[in-house]
This record gives structure tokens, sequence and C-alpha cells, in this order.
């Protein structure tokens, strides 16, 4: 970026919205936001310096640099990859091809297991285990525990496992950047299998498991079907298998009285409701997200009767 260029960033971010409105993904719900998100990443302005500063301009390179990146978005490339980060309950994640991106209504799903938490903490003076399965980036383990870093109770440890190499990396290098690695271990795991050493000891378990029937792969946004793994997309069993299968073993690693929360799609509540109570747990209940979509089931395990 220089002030001696030829192309000012206004005109640069509304070219761009004119693009990103036509576009064929969700880039054309707020091209306007995008353009200058994605302006940012391209050239260092800030949104500030482009609302204020009309006399800012950017040289040949940026500007090349700037409308590759719009024409990526344009043809469904989600904006989080392109910027290489995205914002997620307080904190800032690494994103990387390859590895599931998380979205706003997972945010739901901390909040619950922070209320988890801080009711295990207050009814009891023994450590709070958490487990989070299929944590891609971290974000649940991570928003976790930068929410109860600054608690003045250390009890809180929290564990994280993906069977995703490449996601455990980034989890762990994720962890380090919000300073949370001394809270947050990461392990390459199928489900449970890495986590035998923590049998009957977790408090809360938290996942979001991959959910959609393969069958509707055609009916995804493209920067989801085309960007996303599918291995963390799609679950074989048509949509609700990861859910019988997490619930089936958390029996053995659940304290009694700790947390199951399960991320589900919109219309399998009732079915995952139902499996947990059939497999012995207690207090399962559909949750809505914050757009008053149902996405969460929580339940609780008493233990064997």
């Amino acid at each position: 970026m220089k002030t001696g260029g030829t192309v000012s960033l206004r005109d640069l971010v509304s070219e761009a919205e004119v693009i990103l409105r036509s576009g064929n993904c969700s880039c054309s719900e707020d091209p306007r936001r995008e353009a200058t998100t994605l302006l940012e990443a391209a050239v260092g302005a800030t949104r500030v310096d482009i609302l204020v500063r009309p006399d800012l301009t950017a040289d040949a390179e940026g500007v090349a640099r700037y409308m590759e990146m719009i024409d990526r978005r344009s043809k469904g490339v989600p904006l989080q990859l392109l910027v290489g980060k995205t914002g997620f309950h307080d904190i800032v994640l690494r994103v990387e091809r390859g590895v599931f991106i998380p979205r706003p209504e997972t945010e739901v799903l901390v909040e619950l297991a922070l209320g988890a938490i801080r009711e295990r903490l207050s009814s009891s003076t023994e450590p709070i285990r958490v487990l989070d399965l299929c944590t891609g980036t971290g974000a649940v383990a991570i928003a976790v525990a930068a929410s109860v870093r600054d608690s003045t109770d250390s009890r809180v440890s929290i564990h994280a496992g993906d069977l995703n190499s490449r996601a455990v990396r980034l989890a762990r290098t994720n962890a380090q950047e919000s300073e949370v690695a001394d809270l947050v271990e990461v392990r390459r795991s199928d489900l449970f299998s890495a986590f035998k050493d923590l049998l009957g000891t977790v408090d809360v378990l938290t996942a979001n498991p991959p959910y959609i029937d393969p069958k509707e792969r055609d009916t995804l946004p493209p920067e989801v079907k085309n960007a996303d793994p599918t291995e963390a997309l799609f679950d074989p069993a048509g949509g609700t298998g990861f859910h019988q299968r997490i619930a089936e073993q958390a029996r053995e690693f659940l304290q009694p009285g700790g947390w199951l929360l399960f991320e589900i799609g919109e219309a399998q509540g009732p079915e995952v409701r139902d499996q947990l109570e059939m497999l012995g747990f207690v207090d399962a209940e559909v949750l809505p997200d914050f757009a008053e979509r149902n996405r969460i089931v929580r339940a609780r395990w008493m233990g064997q009767e």
C-alpha cells in the first residue's frame, strides 16, 4: 500500500463489492463487509483507513493480490481460508484447508460447557476434566480454556482429540497462540482411542462430530462442500452414527453427574435425545443456537444403576 499509487482503496472496495454481490456463495449476503475484510488482508489497510483516508491507494501488486482473492471468494472459497484466520467466541484461530472451519453456532457449545464447568466447580473440590472430541482447529477446547484461564480456580484441565493429523498440529498451534497451551492437551485420536487414561474421570465431554448424510452433499453451500474435509462433514451412517458411537463409549469416561454436549443437525435433536435416553443418560434436552435453530443436545450421565 502507498499513497502515490493510482487506485484508491475506496474504489477497490466498491469494485469488489459488485463482484461479490453477484457471486455464487454466501459472499453475496454482505459483500461490502467481505470486500473490506479481504482488502485488509491483501494490502494491510485497516477499516478505519479505508473509511477516513480517501487519499490511500494501492500499488499494482496489491491490486492484483486483492482482485485474485475477490475472484476466489466469488467462486466459493471460504473467507476464512483467504484471510487465514477466523474469530470464534473470544479468540482468533488460524484456519487452513484440510481442517474443518469453525462456525458461530458452535459457540453455544462453548457456553454450555462453561456452564457445566462452573456447576462442577461449585459442587466439588476435585480437579475438573474436559474432553473435546473431533476438535478440528481446537475451537471449543481453546475457547473454553481462554474463558477459564483467568479464573482463580486452577482445577480445570482440557483435553482435545482429532483423527486428522493436520487438525492436531493446527489445534496445538492455536492453543500456543491463544496462550492456553498449558491448559489444553491435544492428541491424535480416533474418538476415545488415545484417552484411555481418562476413563471414569471426565466431567464435561463435548463433540461436534460429522453429522451430514452423504446424500445431502449437493444441497450444501459451495464453501462447505468444496472446502471442508469430507471426513469432518459426512456421517456414513446417515447423520447420527457418530453421536451414537460417542455416547456409548462416553459412559465409560464420564464421572457420575458429568455432562455430554453434542452439536447436531437442525432436525436431529429428537433422534439424538432418544439415543442418549436409551443408553441411560438423564436430563436429555435439545437446545437452540443463537439463531434459534435446534443445534445442541446435552445430557447427564449418573453412572450405572
